[in-house]
């Protein structure tokens, strides 16, 4: 039976890893090596100039700074936003908790599709569109993130709360210097999920920044196919620049990410 696990093991990180590998291979050879045949595993013919002419075919660098306030800002606000409303589902008691809280998990089932034209129309009669503003504000709030401090907040002990109040502290202070302290790993993974997204979110960019000067990295990938024949060197260049910042972000963080999951499901 061990056997049987191991290979399994064995194909599922093949299965995740080869796709990575083929992408970076490509991303590195020259453009008649990607249409060989027979196709060659390691390039013949190292080209990393392909990252440079890539970069200045898409003007990607623009598109890299873009991206990366677009995916900051929201993780900042929605931190906030997620941290906020999951204290106050999992520590106070007011009318109508539970049905409020059933219609925010609700807003799961809602796809982006369906609050695109009015988002759209809505930041249209802003003047928010092509902008960082009209980017970032609609997009920091998430039921994922409520939920998933809600139920962190749960599993603190009531008895460090009501020692703080007994002591006369506030509620802001109690939460700052109690209950934050004690969230580093649902706060870790609630910045993760949030920077991922946004980092490869492709549909609402798309749509709300229109000029070159406000498009992020994925729409940029995505004209870079459009706007001429495949050249798959270029592309997997800029695939590979891409996926980089993912890939190093969860690999620094990827012990409180997996303490955030399971503390975060501890209990309610």
């Amino acid at each position: 039976m061990k056997v049987l696990y191991y290979v399994l093991a064995i194909l599922l990180v093949l299965f995740i890893f080869v796709p990575f590998f083929w992408m970076f291979s490509t991303s590195v050879k020259p453009l008649g090596e990607v249409y060989s045949i027979p196709p060659t595993i390691v390039p013949d013919d190292f080209s990393p100039e392909n990252f440079p002419i890539a970069f200045e075919r898409a003007q990607a660098l623009r598109a890299f700074f873009v991206t990366a306030v677009y995916a900051l800002g929201c993780v900042v606000l929605y931190l906030v936003v997620a941290a906020f409303a999951g204290y106050a589902f999992a520590r106070y008691r007011f009318y109508g908790k539970n049905i409020l809280f059933l219609m925010v998990l609700a807003t799961l089932m809602i796809p982006i599709e369906v609050n695109l034209l009015p988002l759209y129309r809505l930041l249209k009669t802003l003047g928010w569109l092509n902008s960082f503003q009209g980017l970032i504000l609609p997009r920091v709030v998430e039921p994922f993130g409520i939920f998933l401090f809600r139920q962190h907040f749960q599993t603190i002990p009531d008895e460090y709360v009501d020692s703080a109040r007994i002591d006369g502290c506030r509620e802001a202070t109690i939460f700052r210097r109690i209950m934050l302290p004690m969230s580093i790993p649902p706060v870790v993974v609630v910045c993760l999920f949030m920077f991922l997204w946004r980092w490869n979110e492709l549909l609402y960019p798309l749509v709300i920044s229109t000029s070159n000067q406000m498009r992020t990295l994925q729409v940029v990938i995505s004209l870079f196919v459009r706007e001429r024949y495949v050249e798959w060197n270029y592309q997997m260049a800029l695939c590979v620049a891409a996926v980089m910042p993912i890939l190093i972000l969860f690999i620094a963080i990827q012990k409180y990410f997996v303490q955030g999951v399971v503390l975060s499901g501890m209990k309610g």
